[in-house]
């Protein structure tokens, strides 16, 4: 593999090497760190500007110094319809599996990091629709770097808080960064972008944004020339450099994904609004979405984003948002294959219960309980966290452990519903729901002691035998018509939309009632 100079390590070279004053200086280190400023930072370096001052931070070590470890997403309120107050514990150094329906939620939660991430593609959040004024968006990150200390980061999500240093580490990937590896630029030809490799892009965009900060005195002090010129030779040189060990990278990791050749090669770099872009295509002259399938430019993308990564010698968490779609199970299980290979934390979102049992079954795959102590975690096979991720009329990313979704799932939500005041009719609706799940998570474990191999659903000829409980030794009579008469209760029209509801309603008290008495079984 080439040894490639990654264009941070110039940057740095170049405040070392060159005389330039303080605050250009201090815009370089800023600009490795946060790339395009905050208004904080560009106000402070234009302090320094007009101050003619020196340069107050410490000068950044460089690429892959740093290990960016996410500990905590925690959503309080407000984005989207994701239900309040939940969190995804992340699995440190291994892989957090999330595995929902489309629909479930899962996708907001990963709109927030790709936010917080500042991901190439910027994909907007907003409030929940459903509630007629819907509350600010609250988030925290727990995380932490080179092994330190828990920090927190709290965001309001707006646009200003977008590819905050030391999030903008991660790289995310779903179905619109897949289309954004391989547009289509021409006939026969796809151009992509890499990830990273912008600082010096980002640095003159910050010249650029300072001298307009500044105005009239910013025009004979700011040297943009050399500035310049460096960026041209990155562009010039590294890129070429870059290119060619992606070439080779990119056809040794399109091997691993699909055993067959595709007649795909990467042939230059082409630059648009000073990013750079790699130009890929068939080696004949027919259009690319002619000749290849989704799933083999979902291969492609995948492909390219397994080289960048190690090209980069990136360590840094990876976030997947539905990878395997468009793709079959031949293809899923050598994806699974690669993605235990990456030494990085990664987070996979997916509706694909055939790749979330390939990766929780594969053989060098210990799939932990959330719980559990993590410094009791001493197996050398790769450590993973699985969850579930539900919706619920317009609540969405309910989260449960994978294989939890017990009773004790379902009384949690109802206990939330309880504790939300003002106590309004959807609530009602929810906790009934919910209680009715609780009383059919209950009979599979306290009657049948989770022996049976399917749930009772109370369904024609599924339906529930209350009569035939009582020969059942573990099972006093207690028991039967607690969960009898609260279920017939829960079942009636009191739960339905229409007249029987509005006749005989689940009240607060009643449905705290079931809810109590069944947390005692």
């Amino acid at each position: 593999m080439a040894n490639i100079v990654h264009s941070k390590n110039i940057l740095i070279e170049f405040t070392r090497t060159t005389n330039i004053p303080g605050w250009l200086k201090e815009l370089c280190y800023r600009t490795i760190d946060e790339g395009y400023l905050s208004k904080k930072s560009l106000k402070e370096v234009c302090d320094i500007f007009i101050s003619d001052g020196e340069a107050v931070m410490q000068e950044p070590q460089g690429i892959g110094t740093e290990q960016l470890i996410l500990s905590k997403l925690i959503h309080t309120a407000g984005v989207n319809a994701l239900v309040e107050n939940s969190e995804i514990l992340f699995c440190p150094e291994g892989i957090t599996l999330l595995c929902g329906s489309n629909g479930s939620g899962k996708s907001g939660y990963f709109r927030i990091l790709n936010h917080i991430g500042g991901g190439f593609i910027e994909e907007p959040l907003y409030p929940n629709i459903n509630e007629q004024n819907p509350k600010a968006m609250e988030v925290s990150l727990e995380y932490t770097v080179n092994g330190s200390g828990i920090q927190s980061y709290d965001c309001s999500c707006d646009e200003q808080e977008r590819e905050i240093e030391p999030f903008s580490r991660i790289t995310l990937f779903d179905s619109l960064y897949a289309n954004e590896y391989i547009r289509e630029c021409s006939h026969n030809t796809y151009h992509l972008r890499a990830n990273g490799y912008f600082d010096l892009y980002y640095l003159r965009q910050n010249l650029r944004r300072l001298r307009d900060r500044v105005g009239s005195i910013c025009k004979d002090k700011v040297p943009t020339l050399k500035v310049h010129e460096l960026a041209k030779l990155n562009m010039d040189v590294i890129y070429e450099e870059y290119v060619k060990a992606l070439a080779i990278e990119f056809k040794e990791e399109l091997k691993k994904l699909i055993n067959r050749s595709l007649h795909v090669e990467i042939l230059s770099v082409n630059f648009e609004k000073n990013r750079p872009s790699f130009t890929v295509r068939l080696d004949k002259p027919y259009h690319v979405n002619e000749i290849l399938s989704e799933g083999e430019r979902k291969c492609v993308s995948l492909a390219l984003l397994f080289a960048e990564i190690k090209l980069r010698e990136d360590v840094n968490p990876i976030v997947l948002d539905d990878p395997v779609n468009s793709l079959d199970n031949e293809i899923i299980q050598r994806f699974v294959n690669r993605l235990l290979e990456l030494p990085n934390q990664i987070i996979v979102f997916t509706h694909n219960y055939w790749f979330a049992n390939m990766l929780m079954e594969a053989k060098n795959v210990n799939v932990y309980s959330i719980n559990s102590d993590i410094a009791q975690r001493t197996s050398s096979k790769k450590h993973l966290f699985a969850y579930k991720v539900y919706s619920h009329r317009n609540e969405k990313g309910l989260i449960v452990e994978y294989g939890q979704e017990n009773s004790s799932f379902h009384l949690s939500i109802v206990k939330r519903c309880l504790e939300r005041m003002p106590f309004v009719n959807a609530d009602a609706l929810i906790a009934a729901d919910h209680l009715r799940h609780a009383i059919e998570n209950l009979i599979d474990e306290k009657i049948f002691l989770n022996l049976t191999p399917c749930k009772y659903r109370g369904f024609r000829d599924n339906a529930i035998k209350w009569n035939e409980f009582s020969n059942f030794a573990n099972v006093t009579q207690e028991m039967i018509d607690v969960l009898k008469n609260s279920y017939s209760r829960l079942s009636g029209g009191a739960t339905h939309i229409g007249i029987a509801g509005i006749e005989n309603p689940l009240d607060f008290d009643e449905l705290e009632e079931i809810y109590n008495s069944l947390v005692q079984l």
